[in-house]
């Protein structure tokens, strides 16, 4: 059975290593600190494979997630199954040049069912302000890895 899917990757390269970023990815409260989609994110447990939680988006309301897969400091992915489809937010550290800087990627995948009705209709709400997740999620990473060296 062939399955639907639809998918949406964003790139931005940081003057920041994934030790600088990791943290700010394990601390779910501080989400809404970078992703001005959330109101709130809680998490039953540690930052680990198979926790659960609930993301309270911003004109939508709770959202159940499992941490589908977690790689410290390099990968977590979160899964909401929903009605017919399944969510995947995948967020990737990679190091470039000198290990000082990284590139994050963050990916959304939406597979089920109802993917391909789905998708183009939520997918682009979902995946709006992305871009701008990633700036405040760098901006904050770059804070952190130029108080540390001491540079202004």
């Amino acid at each position: 059975m062939v399955v639907g899917m639809w998918t949406y990757q964003h790139q931005h390269d940081i003057a920041a290593s994934a030790s600088a970023v990791w943290p700010l990815y394990c601390d779910v409260a501080n989400w809404p600190r970078w992703d001005e989609g959330m109101e709130r994110v809680d998490l039953d447990g540690a930052f680990t494979v198979n926790s659960t939680g609930v993301m309270h988006v911003r004109g939508f309301g709770p959202v159940p997630f499992v941490l589908s897969a977690v790689e410290a400091p390099r990968r977590f992915d979160t899964d909401s199954a929903m009605d017919g489809f399944t969510l995947r937010f995948e967020h990737h550290l990679e190091p470039i040049n000198d290990g000082r800087h990284s590139r994050i990627t963050h990916r959304v995948i939406i597979t089920g069912p109802a993917a391909e009705q789905v998708g183009p209709v939520m997918g682009p709400n979902v995946t709006a302000d992305i871009p701008h997740s990633m700036a405040r999620i760098a901006e904050l990473a770059e804070a952190v890895a130029e108080s540390a060296t001491g540079e202004a």
